[in-house]
């Protein structure tokens, strides 16, 4: 989290279905004085949180050289790829390990995220979505006709927010965007969401 115009976004994943959105990242907005100053991760679509990914004990991926993903493995057979990105996060998120893996095979996409922490903690998935999203119980009903299933003992819900900028609301043609969350409190365990 320290490339030039570096968003926290360290394992994010999109999902497009014949080249239209699915689940997506919001890109940058309307460029300011802020962008390019110490306040810049206070920009919601700068933020980990904002872009497909949890928060672990409340706390978000942070900037900088020292916050990083290590162990990055790609499958050349099944265009899998494989990152331990807990280093991505501060201490105080109470992270052990946690491993994203990524799996496209025949149409159907496995994100499996496995974490072990220190203590019992909240953990909150995001996606985000260029639609309003329906459903629950394990099954949600996503843009181009897609779904996503997930373990129906994670909490949902659904946000709708105003995107308040311009360029931003250009680029989806809309002024609101709708954020996906689902909450459990562990101290490990393997999550998996797969969307076809």
């Amino acid at each position: 989290n320290n490339e030039s115009h570096n968003h926290n976004d360290i394992g994010n994943i999109i999902v497009y279905h014949d080249g239209n959105p699915v689940l997506i990242d919001s890109g940058v907005g309307t460029y300011t004085k802020q962008t390019f100053s110490s306040r810049r991760y206070e920009l919601w679509y700068m933020q980990s949180s904002y872009h497909n990914l949890p928060d672990i004990g409340g706390v978000a991926e942070r900037n900088g050289a020292d916050f990083r993903s290590s162990d990055e493995e790609y499958d050349e057979k099944t265009g899998g790829v494989r990152m331990e990105i807990g280093g991505a996060y501060p201490k105080d998120a109470g992270i052990l390990s946690y491993t994203r893996e990524t799996v496209l095979s025949d149409g159907v996409i496995n994100v499996t995220d496995k974490i072990s922490l220190t203590e019992e903690k909240e953990i909150v998935f995001h996606f985000l979505s260029p639609v309003k999203v329906e459903g629950g119980d394990g099954v949600l009903h996503l843009a181009e006709g897609r779904t996503m299933t997930y373990d129906p003992a994670l909490t949902l819900a659904v946000e709708e927010f105003k995107i308040g900028d311009g360029r931003l609301e250009k680029t989806w043609n809309s002024d609101v965007l709708w954020r996906i969350s689902l909450k459990t409190t562990k101290k490990s365990g393997t999550f998996l969401f797969r969307i076809q």
